[in-house]
C-alpha cells in the first residue's frame, strides 16, 4: 500500500492510529505512508503520532504527487504481488481502508481467473498444432 498523507492534513492524522491497527490484522500488505513534507516534519509527525509505519518524506519539487494524480490525502494506492495498482481512492478510516483491500482481494481473484483462462486457452492452441502436425504427417 502506497498512502499519500501530510503532517498538515487532519484526516491524516486521524487515520494513522487506525492504520497501524489496520496493518497488523492484515499482516499480507505493506505499507509505505508517503508524507508531502520535509524530513524534519516527517520525524516530528512520527514522534507525535508515534507511528511505527514506514514513512517517507517528499517535497512538492519532487512532483511525486503530480506523477499519481493524487489531488487530495489520505489518498491510497493497494497494489498486488506484481506491483499492478488493483484498488485506489481517499482513505480516512479503516473501514474505507477494508472496502479497499476487498477490492484488491477480489481482482486478485479475476485476475487469476483470467490467467486460469489464459493458460488453458494456450493449452488448447497446444493440442490444436499437436493434431495439425498428426494430420498432416
Amino acid at each position: 500500500m502506497l498512502l499519500f498523507g501530510s503532517p498538515h492534513c487532519s484526516p491524516c492524522r486521524t487515520l494513522m492510529p487506525q492504520l497501524h491497527d489496520w496493518s497488523r490484522s492484515h499482516p499480507d500488505v505493506s505499507v509505505l505512508w508517503l508524507n508531502a513534507a520535509s524530513e524534519d516534519e516527517s520525524q516530528k509527525m512520527v514522534s507525535e503520532l508515534g507511528a511505527t509505519l514506514p514513512v517517507a518524506p517528499y517535497t512538492p519539487e519532487s512532483k511525486l504527487i503530480d506523477r499519481y494524480k493524487v489531488r487530495v490525502t489520505p489518498f491510497m494506492f493497494l497494489l498486488d504481488e506484481r506491483g499492478v495498482v488493483r484498488a485506489k481512492g481517499l482513505a480516512n478510516t479503516k473501514a474505507g481502508l477494508d472496502l479497499y483491500y476487498k477490492e484488491l482481494k477480489n481482482a486478485g481473484k479475476e485476475s487469476d481467473q483470467n490467467q486460469d483462462f489464459l493458460i488453458e486457452h494456450d493449452h488448447e492452441h497446444e493440442h490444436e498444432d499437436e493434431q495439425s502436425l498428426a494430420q498432416r504427417a
